[in-house]
Formats: C-alpha cells, sequence, structure tokens
C-alpha cells in the first residue's frame, strides 16, 4: 500500500482495453505510467511502424510482428503518459534502446 504524509501528492495513470484495465499509482516525484495492448488484437502495424525508429525495429527485428508493434506501442504511449504529451508528441522522439 502507497503510504504518503501530507505534504506528499500522488498521481495515476489509467489504461484499458476491451475488458482489461490497469491503473499506477505513484508519488508526482517518481512517475510512472502504464499502457495495455492485447496480444492478437488488430493493431495497425503500418502506423506504429511510421512512429517507430530504425534502431528500434532492428532491435526488435527477431520478436514476431504481432508482439512487437504491441510492445513498442505500450511503451512508447506509456513513455508519453509520463511525460504528460500523449498522442501530441511525435513518438520517433520516445526512442526504445533495450528490450
Amino acid at each position: 500500500m502507497l503510504q504518503l504524509n501530507s505534504y506528499e501528492q500522488i498521481q495515476l495513470s489509467i489504461s484499458h482495453k476491451n475488458d482489461c484495465a490497469a491503473v499506477v499509482v505513484c508519488e508526482v516525484g517518481h512517475p510512472m505510467a502504464i499502457d495495455i495492448e492485447i496480444n492478437g488484437d488488430k493493431l495497425n502495424y503500418e502506423v506504429v511502424a511510421k512512429q517507430c525508429t530504425l534502431r528500434e525495429l532492428s532491435l526488435t527485428q527477431s520478436i514476431p510482428e504481432n508482439i512487437r508493434y504491441g510492445l513498442l506501442w505500450t511503451a512508447k504511449e506509456a513513455i508519453s503518459k509520463v511525460l504528460k504529451t500523449g498522442l501530441m508528441t511525435s513518438f520517433q522522439l520516445f526512442e526504445i534502446t533495450k528490450v
């Protein structure tokens, strides 16, 4: 259980997909975020691929396509939530460097 002093503030990140939902609660000074994609759900690979760098695509080339793009998308969306930019910033700026 997260216990806070009276001077601390919390923030939360929520995500949902189909009948699955999750929430992460954290202190403002230690931001976290979450995103959910369901493996096997239709994901527009072309759209996601345009938001990936060549380095990311090379880094994940051994991962099956249906998992690769969901993995990259969820990581990038969680980063955008932590930075509070949402989908307003090009996901190429949130380059994943290690899987």
